[in-house]
């Protein structure tokens, strides 16, 4: 089975997303989005700890 990873990175934050699966255009473009999601979510959530403090 064909397994397909998009990671997406910011300074030392990083998200990786993984499917098993058929490659397809939709497919990564959805990976790619909630990489991209996930990365913003937990930098709003580190920036919320550091102002915490």
């Amino acid at each position: 089975m064909d397994t397909i990873s998009v990671t997406v990175s910011h300074n030392d934050t990083a998200v990786t997303v993984t499917a098993e699966g058929g490659y397809s255009p939709d497919l990564l473009d959805d990976l790619c989005r909630r990489a991209a999601a996930g990365v913003a979510a937990l930098m709003i959530q580190l920036l919320e700890a550091v102002e915490d403090e």
